[in-house]
């Protein structure tokens, strides 16, 4: 399709609507709704003792429901990912770690967002200081065993697309590279 035109429809502090115009191949125009978003940061966190860090928190956007998963934020303007990562990290969960590394990366759902998150992998985890959340989360620290974290991936309890992805990653890529 060839781009027309777009225009902003509604901007938020978080999102930012737009009607994109497009021509398709066979020459009809096509209006197109595009949500505009910062990138985001997800963190797989494991403990010096080969503990998996998993939040539990309420998302609004899904009936105030109860979700576990892995801690994550958005990107702040001029920020570079791991920075951003390191910082949610400190702030959902109070652990720190010097071993902060990428996993992936992926647009979370291209047909209609720009969304694009980062994983990143935090080995060596050390509890270090108080979470410092907004006052809007309300974040539960969880530290679970690899088997645990296998069972609840199987069982379906991860209802987050990113905390599938990242633990899915994890255990296709990385757990290979230890049993090599």
């Amino acid at each position: 399709m060839k781009f027309v035109k777009s225009n902003v429809v509604y901007k938020g502090k978080r999102v930012l609507l737009e009607e994109a115009t497009y021509i398709d191949k066979k020459g009809n125009l096509r209006v197109m709704e595009h949500v505009k978003v910062q990138p985001a940061v997800a963190i797989l966190g494991v403990t010096e003792s080969n503990k998996f860090v998993l939040i539990k928190t309420k998302r609004t956007a899904i009936g105030n429901t109860d979700v576990f998963g892995i801690p994550a934020g958005k990107v702040e303007n001029g920020e570079c990912p791991k920075k951003a990562a390191i910082r949610e990290l400190k702030e959902e969960t109070g652990y720190v770690t010097d071993d902060m590394e990428l996993l992936t990366t992926f647009y979370s759902s291209p047909g209609f967002t720009d969304e694009k998150k980062f994983i990143f992998l935090a080995n060596g985890l050390k509890i270090k200081e108080e979470q410092e959340l907004e006052d809007t989360e309300e974040i539960e620290v969880v530290e679970t065993s690899k088997d645990e974290v296998i069972e609840m991936l199987k069982n379906g309890v991860f209802s987050c697309g990113t905390t599938q992805l990242a633990l899915t990653w994890y255990f296709m890529n990385k757990e290979e590279d230890k049993n090599a």
